[in-house]
């Protein structure tokens, strides 16, 4: 992977050169956070799958700027606004990602959801019995597990109430589903 250092980065270095007003300085620190963030951003394609990347890139890049404020700025009350301003254009960028991606977890839930509710209204009319459920085997890894969860249990029971209700009352319907009873919308939540 390649190593690159957002050219705002490199433009904000020189505004610290000079004494600005502290409202200035607000917004030299938001454009220089929020260009840095969102250059990263689309240079890794805004693909969620690398959103750990991004966030390695964004650590590096907080460091420089700590690093540059406790020396360029030592003793210039203007490091406040530049400090928040820096931290407002990285969570304004940070919200955006966190939107998509969890849109993008909520989308396969949704999935894993309709496609374990037509395996179970399938499974229910070949035995003629609601279908009971003993857990995943294998969990998926899912990073951003309540998106995925939510989507995936509330669509199972949409679809399934749907497609057949004679067989989605009862407590083997009741563990069917849901992730805490390791149901078909169960996920592990940390890393393999």
């Amino acid at each position: 992977m390649k190593k690159f250092i957002p050219l705002v980065l490199i433009l904000g270095t020189l505004f610290w050169g000079f004494q600005a007003h502290a409202a200035d300085m607000y917004n030299v620190g938001r454009n220089a956070s929020s260009r840095a963030a969102e250059s990263a951003w689309m240079n890794l394609g805004r693909q969620c799958t690398r959103a750990d990347i991004l966030l390695k890139i964004l650590t590096n890049a907080v460091n420089r700027v700590t690093k540059r404020i406790r020396r360029d700025f030592k003793g210039n009350i203007a490091a406040q606004e530049f400090g928040a301003g820096y931290i407002d254009g990285l969570v304004n960028v940070l919200d955006d990602v966190v939107a998509l991606c969890t849109a993008e977890c909520t989308k396969i839930g949704n999935f894993a959801g309709q496609a374990a509710a037509e395996i179970f209204c399938a499974v229910g009319d070949a035995i003629d019995n609601t279908p009971s459920f003993v857990g995943l085997r294998d969990k998926p890894n899912i990073v951003c597990g309540e998106p995925y969860k939510m989507g995936c249990e509330s669509n199972f029971v949409m679809e399934s109430v749907q497609m057949c209700p004679k067989w989605t009352s009862g407590p083997n319907y009741d563990h069917y589903y849901p992730a805490s009873e390791n149901g078909c919308c169960a996920y592990n939540d940390s890393p393999h």
